[in-house]
């Protein structure tokens, strides 16, 4: 029955072996001794624990493998006696456990085995073995906690010291897996230090395999490779290079001693080394040069160390984010460089395909070149002449023409002209692949507001509108939040006459959209409400105060609704406040404004969305004198009232000030700063905060 439940993957099956393990224990004890607990019924309970994913199971196996030593004791030797390969169960136990004691206790479970073992009189039965060491030690490298790799490194030093001690016994022998182990940990430690230790550690394979005639710890590729990454991770560098990498690098490609050289560098030595150099723009050459030293190798025969195609595309994607067009000539090169070595009879992992183009393409997008969206067509001409030549993989995508619609954009009015052209071939293009999608569009839009001019505003909506009639024609380019966003954005930024008007009904529209549809693409989020306030803000309605307050209270009506990504945050409290000051008109639009500061003030401190900071506090102020004469007894006071509230909350600023200043009459101003009042001028920078109370300022911003 218990051998039934080890087999079996039930994730309570360990529980209930175990369960039979101690009834029949306890039955043993009555004086059932046909029951008897034998070393195969132990020994299988322990292996199905052992294999549970149970958060305790290691403790269940430390505490069966204690049971039977008290037993053993007990029964003057009658009983079943823990012997080394029980031990070991548990030590892996304790070793594949994600406990963040599992490693020390799997270390002291294995000192005490070898205790036991000399204790014994070295009993061939409690000897420990070499896959028990392992797992403590890949315990530790896996800790990633501080000391990990020295506890790993101390365990590997004591299966050396043990394999000394019993005439270099090969159950005892370290292997190339107890120094990989070991030098993986420093590699990982994040320990300045942690490079030479891995590399002290392969010379000490080398001494140990030289001294004891020991093939199997003789360092192999992967040991070399795990060496230079530990150099290639710390980032050390003379002359730009990671010399002691180098130095391995050049070690491996020399020939051993009898001949026989199982270090030999192979493709992913070289592509550690690339990537490391590729991730700074000041080493790309170093990059370029491995680069180079493969494809020599590889046309030397030298079948290790193959260029693939990760080797390319990494220096590619490197070039594509140097934002320069000298990197996209170079990202250019090395393409051409790969397609020309393919078509010499290079191996198939160096096959062109549309991403390794897409990502030169990106280079010149990039880049700031004048020419750069010609040269992308021409990039996209090639894919197009390499797919009729019966490449299937180049076949351009939409991804691929957004690509080269970017690096247009990007080219001044001139370039979004054709970028729009091209839109109009996609929208006409019969290969649904490369039908426009929201991208396209969205990058479309948002090349062409930047240049606050209502055409462009206008144009943006028009394609905004298109898209939703495409998408009802079945293509797959509906409106997302950020085409809304883009769009909104282009009237807020737009002086002409009904900007905010319409920026408010492409809002309204996005949210009667959601609302019935349902569509978490366009499930409004502050930003695009805080562009709506902006808008007002801007426009020359007198009513904007009350449309920027309508805005602020949606967005709180639909946060308490769920929607926790619309929440107002102080941003838009301040951008409320703005539009309160720029109100214009008669005095009924100014006083209602005033009204909307205030209640909005006093919302934000009691709400939940922040706390009023200095700009609050000077853009309140602003409020009142821009919207109350000056004298006026209740510009005096709120003013007043304000700034109390500003000095209680250590919000002062020079902004503060000058506004203050603006609000109240000169006594007024004298009894609140003192003898520095005269001190104060109208410019920000001759005001010395230094001179204020430390309490005035001490929260404000750094």
């Amino acid at each position: 029955v218990i051998l039934a439940y080890t087999k079996s993957k039930d994730p309570g099956a360990s529980h209930r072996a175990e369960s039979i393990l101690r009834r029949m224990e306890n039955r043993y004890s009555t004086g059932q001794f046909d029951v008897k607990p034998d070393l195969f019924c132990y020994t299988s309970v322990l292996h199905s624990i052992a294999r549970s994913d149970d958060i305790d199971g290691p403790i269940r196996a430390d505490a069966i493998l204690k049971r039977m030593e008290s037993i053993y004791k007990e029964s003057n030797g009658v009983s079943v006696k823990p012997n080394g390969y029980l031990y070991s169960i548990v030590i892996k136990a304790w070793s594949a456990s994600s406990r963040k004691d599992g490693a020390i206790m799997a270390e002291s479970l294995l000192f005490k085995l070898i205790e036991k073992y000399f204790e014994s009189g070295k009993d061939d039965n409690l000897k420990p073995t070499t896959s028990s060491f392992n797992g403590v030690m890949s315990a530790h490298s896996k800790n990633f906690g501080e000391g990990s790799a020295l506890r790993a490194e101390s365990v590997l030093n004591k299966l050396v010291e043990l394999w000394a001690q019993l005439d270099y016994d090969s159950d005892v022998m370290p292997n190339v897996q107890s120094f990989m182990t070991c030098i993986k940990a420093w590699s990982r430690s994040g320990d300045s230090s942690g490079p030479e230790r891995a590399e002290l550690l392969l010379k000490k394979m080398q001494k140990l395999s030289s001294e004891r005639g020991c093939y199997r710890l003789k360092p192999d590729m992967p040991v070399f490779n795990s060496v230079i990454c530990a150099y290639a991770h710390s980032g050390r560098r003379v002359d730009g290079k990671l010399e002691e990498a180098e130095e391995l690098l050049a070690r491996m490609h020399e020939p051993s001693e009898d001949g026989k050289n199982i270090a030999k560098p192979d493709t992913f030595t070289y592509n550690t080394l690339i990537k490391y150099y590729s991730s700074d723009p000041h080493t790309l050459g170093e990059a370029e040069r491995l680069l180079e030293q493969m494809i020599k190798l590889c046309k030397d025969k030298n079948e290790y160390c193959y260029p693939s195609g990760f080797s390319f595309a990494t220096i590619i994607n490197a070039y594509a984010r140097s934002n320069n067009s000298y990197s996209a000539k170079r990202a250019q090169h090395i393409l051409h460089r790969m397609v020309n070595l393919y078509k010499s009879g290079g191996h198939d992992v160096l096959k062109p395909d549309k991403v390794f183009y897409t990502s030169v393409i990106n280079a010149w997008a990039n880049s700031g070149d004048p020419d750069a969206g010609s040269k992308s067509e021409k990039l996209l001409a090639e894919m197009h002449t390499l797919y009729d030549q019966g490449n299937e993989s180049m076949k351009p995508n939409i991804k691929s023409y957004n690509t080269v619609l970017l690096t247009h954009t990007r080219s001044g009015k001139d370039g979004i002209n054709k970028a729009y052209e091209l839109l109009q071939s996609l929208e006409c293009a019969e290969d649904k692949d490369i039908n426009p999608n929201t991208v396209t569009y969205n990058m479309l839009i948002d090349a062409i507001t930047p240049f606050n001019d209502e055409d462009g505003a206008n144009l943006a909506q028009k394609m905004l509108y298109k898209m939703e009639r495409r998408k009802r024609e079945g293509n797959n380019c509906a409106p997302d939040l950020t085409t809304y966003s883009l769009c909104i954005k282009a009237f807020s930024q737009c002086k002409a006459k009904y900007s905010a008007t319409k920026a408010q009904c492409l809002f309204d529209h996005m949210i009667s959209t959601y609302e019935s549809s349902g569509n978490q693409d366009i499930r409004p989020n502050w930003r695009v409400c805080t562009l709506v306030i902006d808008a007002w803000r801007r426009s020359n309605d007198t009513e904007k105060a009350i449309r920027a307050r309508e805005m602020l209270l949606l967005m709180i009506k639909y946060y308490e609704g769920g929607n926790t990504s619309i929440a107002p945050n102080l941003g838009t409290y301040n951008a409320v406040l703005l539009c309160c000051v720029h109100t214009n008109g008669a005095v009924q639009h100014k006083l209602a404004a005033l009204d909307i500061a205030y209640k909005s003030f006093q919302e934000l401190v009691k709400s939940k969305y922040g706390n009023p900071n200095d700009v609050t506090y000077s853009t309140f102020l602003r409020a009142c004198n821009n919207l109350l004469p000056a004298g006026d007894a209740s510009r005096i006071s709120i003013a007043s009232a304000i700034f109390k509230r500003c000095c209680k909350d250590g919000q002062v600023s020079p902004d503060v000030i000058i506004e203050f200043k603006r609000a109240v009459p000169s006594e007024t101003f004298k009894t609140f700063l003192g003898k520095n009042a005269e001190r104060y001028g109208k410019m920000k920078n001759k005001i010395n905060l230094q001179l204020l109370p430390k309490e005035w300022t001490c929260n404000l911003r750094t």
